[in-house]
């Protein structure tokens, strides 16, 4: 029940933004009849020295809401001051008494206000799966991912570019055959199909006898004086033909 009061101290002067100890008792009958609820509240005034008070908020043993409002009348009865001395009395007349009864009738509250519970309300919207789960597979309407999405795999893209092997030409000459063609499927394979393994390769020596021209010689040892010394092979060497040696100085045999 709201209920209000101006406090002023012993001379008349109002008690403006402060706090107030204040006892509120309901009496049934007469002003000095049954006090059948009392309870204590300790209010702020405002700057008219105004104190609002919510009768049923304060500390107390009693139940407002056992007062049978109809077996009247009523008293209001506040006590101000740290030993309750100044008092002041009204009487409550049958149109608050039907008021508050009918506020105390219809004071009772549903489970949510007093758990906060968002489980303990009623009429609540049935929510989606992921609005709990927070697991993206419990959404609904979401779009179709391609396979590499999941995967990261090369191989799962669609229309990716046809690679044609490598850009690399080889052209081969005669003898030479080119098989493959240049992927790490196919590689590039370069074969001889035939004519000379190469030249024979001999040493030069005091002995040395040449059999044909594809024969490669090279000089072996150190001649005395260290010159530089260039041989000289005959465009058509035979057999038993001499190799000519030569330095910048003259030629020798």
């Amino acid at each position: 029940m709201s209920y209000q009061a101006i406090i002023r101290d012993s001379k008349g002067n109002l008690i403006r933004n402060q706090q107030v100890g204040m006892r509120i008792s309901i009496i049934q009958g007469t002003i000095d009849g049954k006090i059948v609820y009392s309870e204590l509240q300790t209010p702020t005034t405002n700057t008219n020295g105004l104190a609002p008070l919510v009768i049923g908020t304060g500390v107390t043993n009693n139940d407002l809401s056992s007062i049978d409002w109809a077996n009247g009348p009523y008293f209001i009865k506040t006590e101000t001051d740290p030993n309750y001395s100044a008092s002041v009395a009204a009487n409550i007349t049958a149109a608050d008494t039907t008021r508050w009864h009918n506020k105390v009738e219809s004071s009772s509250l549903a489970t949510v206000a007093t758990t906060g519970k968002y489980s303990d309300l009623t009429g609540t919207p049935t929510l989606a799966a992921v609005a709990t789960s927070n697991d993206y597979n419990d959404l609904s309407n979401k779009p179709a991912l391609a396979t590499v999405a999941s995967s990261g795999s090369y191989n799962d893209l669609n229309n990716k570019s046809t690679t044609d092997g490598s850009e690399t030409k080889i052209n081969a000459d005669s003898n030479v055959t080119v098989t493959g063609s240049g992927t790490s499927a196919s590689p590039y394979v370069i074969s001889s199909s035939g004519g000379s393994s190469g030249p024979t390769i001999k040493e030069v020596t005091a002995t040395t006898t040449l059999t044909s021209s594809d024969e490669l010689v090279f000089c072996a040892g150190a001649f005395s004086g260290g010159p530089t010394y260039t041989v000289y092979l005959p465009s058509s060497p035979k057999d038993g033909q001499h190799l000519e040696i030569s330095t910048k100085n003259g030629m020798l045999q």
